[in-house]
């Protein structure tokens, strides 16, 4: 009888990625934007996934009356929880956010001191675990598609899906 852990001449060994991390060529890019009119005021999001120089998806929508910071962050929240649709175990995700403060504080560059973005922050954080993942800083006019979507959600009302509102109120994030 053969050991389980001795291959025939004919099986094919299976790589194993060290500590089961695969790396995959072309990582997922995923652009977020928040939009206010005022500050605070009605408030959205804008999210453009791209995979391969391919858009995958295209959503904005609307979050109610928030500062711009927190529109960022829920651009971010919000984005994270639909990658779940797309992401494979081992993916690679690079996020670009043209907001310096959301991308220096996640990295953490910055400190956090106003306590909603603290807990914006803890909710990302918690929700990046998962995932293999970069953030970039971009100027306006490479995240132009992000920030059309964030004004078309606030333009035209978007309601978030249930299920991304039940995520929310699970972290404690009211919108």
């Amino acid at each position: 009888m053969k050991n389980k852990n001795q291959l025939s001449l004919f099986e094919a060994e299976q790589a194993t990625p060290p500590d089961n991390k695969q790396v995959e060529s072309t990582p997922w890019r995923l652009f977020i934007d928040g939009a206010s009119r005022n500050n605070p005021g009605p408030s959205g999001v804008g999210i453009h996934l791209i995979k391969d120089d391919t858009p995958v998806l295209n959503k904005g929508f609307y979050v109610g009356t928030k500062t711009n910071n927190q529109a960022e962050y829920l651009g971010l929240i919000i984005g994270v929880f639909l990658l779940e649709n797309y992401m494979k175990p081992f993916d690679h995700i690079q996020i670009n956010a043209d907001s310096q403060l959301l991308v220096r504080q996640m990295q953490g560059i910055y400190k956090i001191k106003n306590p909603a973005l603290k807990r914006y922050t803890q909710c990302a954080k918690k929700l990046l675990e998962a995932y293999n993942h970069t953030f970039n800083h971009v100027m306006r006019e490479k995240n132009v598609m992000a920030d059309a979507l964030a004004n078309k959600g606030v333009d035209n009302k978007i309601i978030l899906p249930t299920p991304i509102i039940t995520h929310l109120k699970d972290y404690d994030i009211l919108v």
